[in-house]
């Protein structure tokens, strides 16, 4: 079992710049960078580039001429830190290990590099004005699609056909956690009874349910294992009660459990956010009549983890965003639209926000403060600086800004056995 991770390596937004060759016009982009912490996978690079020609069609419809968009052929190299360019499909271990020195650390940079020129056009032939070519604009990206083998160990009995015969699964159950077993998808329609025995045929636990859930203690894992330590098998042992309705299928694994630390858990929250929620930026913006609430997540691996989990992604679905941000996507570096509203309030009043950001974000958990120190508690503590200002006519006529530092506690249950 395996999952995927995507890492994108770099990505940003270069502007086209217009250029002359004789009496020819076109548009000309390149640009340089590095690529941060380059992860072994798949290498996935993308580049668009194009611009808007008017142009003269030759007839009397809206005025002659119209618009089209057209493409500027770009390149997207990567270049390995001793400068040759990495044209094969996957980025491997070894490819990584080439460049670092005997204690592991990287020497020099892997980088990218773009260029890219659009055709050359003849501009206003034959004296006729009014054609031009004009808003351009190149976005790029180079990630790595990482496969990561799961470390967990694989289900007892994995997406196993249930038949109107009954049937008896053998296994080896040498595993410290709870055993569960499902007949699904629906448990309206499963109807019979699930057994599960020992290697000695004593039936452990037994139910009419669609699940069968067993604590497996050390004593019960005693007997997995013979005198000399050879596996003895499991038996879970399925009955149906008349005719089996719809295609049903079994799954059976052992979950274990584990205590973490409130330390373990606080260096995940730092790690994501960055010390003091350094890694995140949130800022108002008045642009194009709207005012907006702007995020921005500055680093890479917390980035991934933001995108990895849909964290805001229903949230991103709400509001349009500015290109290259996309709604179900969340890349390092990237300017993100998780709120706006028209600057307008009516009657001539606007409302104007450019100057309010978040200086700082600080999540905490750990023994309760007014709950008293048995409860586990959250903390959340946010720093803001500037004001908003209501202007009419340009002129302002009131503000308003966030003193201190508003905080927010919460405790949860589910925290209480944490040390």
């Amino acid at each position: 079992m395996s999952f995927i991770l995507n890492h994108v390596l770099a990505s940003g937004r270069l502007t086209p710049v217009g250029r002359q060759d004789g009496a020819t016009s076109y548009f000309h982009v390149s640009g340089s960078g590095t690529l941060v912490n380059p992860h072994p996978g798949v290498v996935k690079k993308s580049a668009i580039a194009q611009f808007k020609h008017h142009v003269r069609t030759g007839d009397d419809i809206h005025g002659g001429f119209q618009t089209t968009t057209r493409p500027i052929r770009v390149e997207l190299r990567i270049l390995t830190p001793d400068g040759q360019e990495f044209t094969r499909p996957e980025i491997t271990m070894q490819d990584i290990y080439l460049f670092r020195d005997m204690r592991g650390i990287p020497v020099g940079n892997w980088t990218w590099t773009l260029t890219g020129e659009g055709p050359h056009i003849l501009l206003n032939e034959d004296g006729v004005t009014g054609e031009r070519i004009f808003d351009p604009e190149c976005f790029f990206s180079v990630a790595v699609e990482e496969h990561v083998r799961s470390e967990s160990a694989g289900p007892l009995i994995a997406d196993e056909p249930v038949t109107e015969s009954g049937l008896n699964f053998s296994f080896d159950l040498f595993r410290f956690g709870t055993f569960v077993a499902t007949v699904g998808p629906s448990p309206n329609q499963w109807r019979g009874t699930m057994s599960l025995r020992d290697p000695d045929g004593n039936a452990v636990a037994r139910t009419s349910r669609n699940t069968l859930s067993v604590p497996i203690d050390l004593r019960l894992l005693d007997r997995s294992r013979d005198a000399t330590g050879h596996p003895r098998h499991w038996t879970l042992q399925l009955r149906p009660q008349g005719p089996v309705v719809g295609p049903l299928r079994l799954n059976a694994t052992v979950i274990a459990s584990a205590r973490t630390t409130v330390e373990a858990i606080q260096k995940r929250i730092d790690k994501l956010l960055g010390p003091h929620g350094h890694f995140i930026e949130l800022y108002g913006e008045n642009k194009d009549g709207k005012v907006a609430v702007r995020f921005k997540d500055t680093d890479v691996v917390s980035a991934e983890t933001l995108d990895m989990h849909d964290i805001l992604r229903k949230q991103l679905e709400k509001y349009p965003q500015i290109p290259p941000a996309v709604p179900d996507k969340v890349d390092a570096n990237t300017v993100y639209t998780l709120a706006d509203h028209p600057e307008s309030l009516g009657y001539g009043i606007a409302i104007k926000a450019g100057s309010m950001k978040v200086d700082s974000i600080d999540l905490t958990v750990g023994p309760g403060v007014r709950l008293g120190a048995g409860a586990a508690a959250a903390r959340l503590v946010v720093k803001i600086s500037g004001e908003v200002k209501f202007e009419f006519a340009g002129v302002t006529i009131g503000s308003a800004s966030a003193k201190g530092r508003p905080s927010v506690g919460a405790s949860s249950n589910h925290f209480s056995s944490l040390p």
